[in-house]
């Protein structure tokens, strides 16, 4: 998320407009899916990558991972799915 946002910050700073987006509630899906992933690294769970996300929620992989409209679309059915499980808020 993190990323993201400066990534989405910086676009609105070459028009010379105001960042809405600090503003914005905003959810990680790396973050806040740790738990639910369940993934085991060196120091309890790891964050999960979308693919090993989008894996545990659908049983099965996306196409294209890793191009910007697919990891966009993955993530969004993702957040949708977390919504409906209450994994999120």
């Amino acid at each position: 998320m993190s990323f993201d946002e400066m990534i989405l910050g910086a676009e609105f700073l070459r028009p010379k407009q105001a960042n809405p987006i600090p503003a914005e509630k905003r959810v990680c899906t790396m973050q806040s899916t740790t738990a639910f992933c369940a993934l085991p690294g060196p120091y309890g769970f790891k964050w999960p990558r979308l693919e090993q996300l989008y894996r545990k929620l659908f049983q099965e992989d996306f196409a294209d991972a890793h191009s910007a409209l697919a990891d966009v679309t993955a993530c969004a059915r993702s957040f949708v799915e977390l919504k409906k499980l209450g994994v999120i808020a």
